[in-house]
């Protein structure tokens, strides 16, 4: 199987959001975190005559968090993606018994299976991590077909072992 493709800006948002995707369970925690925060935002606005001290640090901290999220890191992933000159070039990719193999018109290089962490999916694309915040992209759109994508996540369950 060879993969062949140039990865795109948003291929890193993509990523960067895989990333940072929590388990079901914690994301499910994460949303009841936030329903509460809203909800007593609310109460302290709306909910009382006496509105305690800390709802403007509480919203202030809200509208930080949704300006991060929404305008911040969009921003830095374009910019780091015009910069990194590396990532905009057609790559090369087949995986091999002992790992997958890379190369671009100025690299060529192997990276073991053993080497690989973990990996992650989504609708987009595969992360195969080397460590908990280095990582390799792999677009599905570099796959002829859904059955080289379902091959190359059979050799990703079978090569890289959770650690």
């Amino acid at each position: 199987m060879e993969l062949k493709g140039a990865l795109t800006n948003r291929d890193l948002r993509s990523a960067a959001w895989l990333h940072v995707a929590p388990r079901k369970a914690f994301a499910f925690l994460g949303l009841l975190v936030l329903a509460l925060a809203l909800w007593a935002l609310w109460l302290a606005f709306f909910g009382s005559k006496q509105a305690p001290s800390w709802k403007w640090a509480l919203l202030a901290f809200l509208v930080y968090l949704l300006a991060h999220y929404s305008l911040y890191v969009p921003y830095r992933l374009r910019r780091y993606f015009r910069q990194y000159k590396a990532l905009q070039k057609e790559q090369f990719l087949s995986p091999t018994d002992i790992g997958l193999m890379v190369s671009t018109e100025n690299v060529k290089g192997i990276i073991p299976w053993s080497d690989l962490l973990r990996w992650k999916e989504n609708k987009v694309l595969f992360m195969l991590y080397v460590a908990d915040d280095m990582y390799y992209l792999v677009p599905k759109r570099f796959f002829a077909n859904a059955a080289d994508v379902q091959e190359f996540r059979g050799i990703l369950q079978s090569k890289v072992t959770c650690k």
